[in-house]
């Protein structure tokens, strides 16, 4: 079965099954839609033009139109979009093929500038794909989406992802994955007539606009009877990770309350498939599995505490001939651990052991043996250190999204190293908090107190590990040593990631010259199109 798999792939899933036919099938008209709000410019249009260089070099250029959808307010930052806009076109000759629209009132977010772009263009083109702003797709890739929807016209949506991941997943879910919202593409006809998402009418937190949207729409597309794939052998979709830890949390804070949002259409909503129900399910408790671990530390500090204060009781007020002895059960403890450690490392553990003893062709893409042996060890220790620190920012997530605390609609950073003032204030909180409890634990019972430092320190330690990872020069130093690369990363034969690291972008004004506002009333000329 392995064999067969690592030959053929995956023998359900749209690429097996169309493998002969995907060559000859015709494309349609497909748009290609970017919504963007206070992005760095300058990394978003890198990514489009090498994007949009990799569709012209399939020779299908023709057949693509790009949407770049605006939603950002900053004149400062909407002039230059605007301005790079004007260059990309004007550099590729594309006047007419790539589109820019500003809205002027950006109501729901990005849910919104999709459906004010559907409502003007969508019946325009059989197909969208949507992108987002750090996503990179090669044209082979665009032109493989299109053929696989025209292959299979039950086929809803197809999300791509990285390789890295996700071949089980989408083992698991066959046609009924989820959407993650970016890479993927979309029946437009089907996603208009099942996907507009109305204002939420409960209470609290449900109430208002959707959050995670994309879990929504795959499921209620799946509702209307077409099928949602996750295909992950086609190569050349590609997008970027939050490049700090504090960046990463900003985006969760969102994220989990979308995520809460969705047990109202785990338990309400009507004619849902199961698979996107546990889809429901497992989003929820990604984030309320935090609150637990932080209740079940509280809980266990106050039992040390009731057994380190208070005398135990031999002889409560009913009569019995003999003493009332404190009962010790370690293997629950021994249990408790042992559950926890498999389902932790088990997995990643077999992961490890595929690519050793079956897969050694892989496993050259990982550098060497060592390379991926350090890789796999520095990766469980970080993630040991990382996972107290992401508990508490969830745990607060979750109480603020229950007491529905609004959550801001702003741009990421996806560029930006983390400084020392900002790691300290965001992390102080915990870092008290690690203080408080060592005290206490320390003063209760030294044992206990060694138990609670792999948990404390991290959090101690907070600010200065989000500090050291968000330095590019530590993640220069791990390529150039070889540590966490991955095969596409190693081989680099995709070109139109070459395409994006080499890819020289002239300056849109000069350096000198005065803010974007400034240089558009001195300028008019340089942003009309001609």
């Amino acid at each position: 079965l392995r064999r067969r798999y690592k030959n053929r792939g995956d023998a359900h899933s749209l690429m097996s099954r169309f493998a002969d036919r995907l060559p000859t099938t015709k494309l349609v008209k497909t748009a290609v839609a970017l919504p963007i709000y206070h992005e760095d410019v300058e990394r978003v249009f890198r990514g489009l033009r090498a994007s949009i260089q990799s569709v012209l070099a399939t020779g299908q250029g023709e057949m693509f139109e790009f949407f770049i959808l605006s939603d950002s307010r900053d004149p400062e930052i909407w002039l230059e979009e605007r301005a790079a806009w004007l260059a990309l076109c004007n550099d590729l000759d594309l006047h007419g093929r790539v589109h820019y629209r500003r809205r002027r009132v950006n109501l729901k977010a990005k849910t919104g500038n999709v459906s004010d772009f559907l409502r003007r263009w969508g019946r325009n083109f059989k197909y969208f794909i949507v992108f987002d702003a750090d996503s990179v797709m090669s044209g082979e890739a665009l032109v493989t989406l299109v053929r696989l929807m025209e292959c299979e016209p039950k086929a809803g949506m197809i999300q791509t992802v990285p390789r890295l991941f996700s071949e089980g997943l989408a083992a698991l879910q066959l046609n009924e994955a989820v959407f993650w919202g970016h890479n993927a593409i979309i029946r437009t006809e089907a996603f208009m007539a099942h996907c507009g998402l109305k204002s939420m009418r409960g209470f609290g937190l449900w109430r208002g606009t959707v959050l995670s949207h994309d879990f929504v729409e795959a499921a209620f597309i799946r509702r209307a009877g077409y099928e949602v794939w996750l295909e992950t052998a086609i190569e050349g979709s590609f997008e970027e990770s939050p490049p700090s830890l504090d960046d990463e949390l900003i985006r969760d804070k969102r994220w989990s309350k979308g995520n809460l949002q969705h047990l109202r259409f785990f338990g309400y909503e009507r004619g849902i498939a199961t698979a996107h129900r546990m889809a429901f399910m497992n989003g929820i408790f990604a984030y309320m599995a935090s609150p637990v671990w932080f209740l079940f530390l509280l809980f266990s500090t106050i039992e040390v505490a009731q057994f380190a204060a208070g005398d135990i009781n031999y002889f409560p007020d009913t009569r019995s001939l003999y003493p009332n002895w404190p009962q010790w059960h370690p293997q629950w403890a021994i249990i408790l651990v042992t559950s926890t450690l498999v389902t932790l490392f088990l997995p990643k553990v077999l992961a490890l052991f595929d690519l050793l003893v079956f897969d050694t062709g892989r496993r050259q893409g990982f550098g060497s043996t060592a390379k991926l042996l350090q890789g796999f060890f520095l990766e469980n220790l970080f993630s040991i250190l990382l996972a107290p620190i992401r508990m508490l920012a969830h745990s607060a997530y979750v109480v603020q999204a229950i007491l529905n605390v609004t959550v801001r609609w702003a741009g990421q950073n996806r560029s930006s190293e983390i400084g020392w003032l900002q790691a300290l204030i965001r992390h102080a909180p915990g870092m008290i908090l690690a203080i408080t409890w060592s005290g206490i634990a320390l003063y209760l019972d030294a044992n206990f107190f060694y138990w609670t430092i792999p948990i404390s320190l991290s959090l101690l330690l907070a600010a200065p590990i989000t500090v050291w990872l968000s330095r590019f020069s530590l993640g220069d130093h791990w390529r150039t040593q070889g540590i966490w690369r991955t095969p596409p990363e190693q081989n680099l034969g995709d070109q139109v990631l070459v395409d994006f690291a080499e890819l020289d972008m002239p300056p849109l004004k000069p350096q000198n010259a005065p803010n974007w506002l400034n240089w558009t009333i001195l300028h008019p000329n340089r942003h009309r199109q001609s």
